[in-house]
């Protein structure tokens, strides 16, 4: 009788890893599962910016729902002195040494918005509109390159579907004045040096791409038509993201929600290429640079976050990659998932069970200068802050922040 225990014993143990390994059930599901952490910023973040408020040591901020959260090696504050929810953020050099932080926050219903500028996190002012943008009055998102004195807003008519592109001429007396009215939803922006004059690229959702001196942009709102150069055949395109690959070159890179995502470039006044990668899905429009906290110079990815297709019983979110070179793009080189390829993480599989079931709005790497440990963050849509952490709880892994 003992014998035949012990037989049925091995023969039991012999089917149960035969099941594990030839179809991958429930033995291998909670080798790769992690227990989920409750967020200690919940909701649906949205942008990560690097500020210094005062001068010399920089902080993450974060714009949240319940207000603007500050970060630096593991410590996390909150402000909430305007009592509303900050939906955008954005910084900006001032000409020298010092910085500007703009903070958009929406007040009342969420449908007013406020914006205000602090060089020093805890002064601010309010920035208002200019004559010629007063027929835009809500402000929908702000971007910025921070090495640029400049900052773009997105801003539409009240209860009438017309955009506007918005702009601050002198930021030490911020004022906005109107860039390029009857566009679209304003993306993104970017600057760069071309030729020996300062330009900047800017992406609307349906609008195409345009691009303008920063000449071009005096005190007073003066903009001609004419100096506002939409790219061709960007006309109509829905773009949801911009970049400039820092890191690797001047390169600019827009991402286009159509066409399985497909990256255009951007290289001149009349240069706009599509370019050999894109992402194989929708985009989120969160798209940031990566590289490896052991040894920055080791490894370098471009990080585009994807969705799931209208209508699709997929629920594949999350990220995919593509491998930089040091001086240009690959050639249609990514990495993914389900093909077990991603760089960032350690673990696909667990990368699948975590990060990977969930909508990005935005990722930010975080730099040296602010977190020793280069921490990766991820706001997703929904479930708060994450970011990918050697935790605890289960070693290296993507979970609540």
């Amino acid at each position: 009788m003992r014998v035949l225990n012990l037989r049925v014993i091995f023969l039991t143990l012999v089917f149960l890893i035969a099941v594990s390994c030839n179809q991958d059930p429930i033995f291998y599901t909670i080798a790769t599962e992690v227990k989920p952490q409750k967020p200690k910023i919940p909701g649906s973040p949205t942008k990560m910016v690097v500020f210094k408020p005062d001068g010399v040591t920089s902080h993450l901020y974060v714009a949240s729902g319940v207000g603007l959260y500050r970060y630096r090696e593991g410590r996390w504050h909150l402000n909430n002195i305007f009592g509303g929810m900050v939906m955008d953020l954005a910084v900006t050099t001032d000409g020298g040494s010092g910085e500007y932080l703009y903070v958009l926050w929406s007040i009342g219903n969420n449908t007013d918005t406020i914006l205000y500028q602090t060089d020093d996190g805890s002064s601010w002012n309010r920035v208002r509109l200019g004559s010629s943008a007063v027929g835009y009055p809500r402000i929908q998102s702000i971007h910025a390159d921070p090495e640029s004195t400049r900052l773009f807003a997105g801003a539409h008519m009240n209860n009438i579907d017309n955009y506007a592109i918005l702009y601050v001429d002198n930021p030490a007396a911020p004022v906005l004045h109107l860039l390029k009215g009857n566009t679209n939803m304003l993306t993104g922006a970017v600057s760069r040096e071309d030729s020996g004059d300062d330009y900047h690229y800017l992406s609307t959702n349906g609008g195409g791409a345009f691009r303008v001196a920063d000449d071009s942009l005096t005190a007073g709102g003066a903009v001609a038509e004419s100096d506002v150069s939409l790219f061709p055949d960007s006309s109509g395109k829905k773009f949801f993201g911009m970049i400039k690959l820092t890191d690797v070159d001047n390169t600019i890179l827009a991402i286009e929600r159509n066409a399985l995502g497909a990256f255009y470039e951007m290289k001149d006044d009349v240069t706009f290429e599509r370019a050999s990668i894109f992402v194989g899905r929708y985009p989120s429009g969160a798209l940031a640079l990566w590289g490896d906290p052991s040894d920055p110079s080791k490894k370098l990815l471009l990080i585009a976050g994807i969705q799931s297709g209208v209508g699709s019983s997929s629920y594949t979110y999350g990220y995919v990659e593509f491998n930089l070179g040091s001086d240009e793009l690959p050639e249609g080189t990514r990495n993914d998932s389900e093909s077990g390829t991603l760089k960032s993480v350690s673990s696909n599989d667990r990368y699948k069970a975590t990060i990977g079931k969930h909508p990005i709005n935005h990722l930010f790497q975080a730099p040296d200068t602010v977190d020793s440990k280069m921490t990766f963050f991820a706001s997703t849509q929904d479930n708060g802050l994450w970011s990918y952490r050697n935790r605890l709880n289960g070693g290296w892994q993507w979970n609540a922040e």
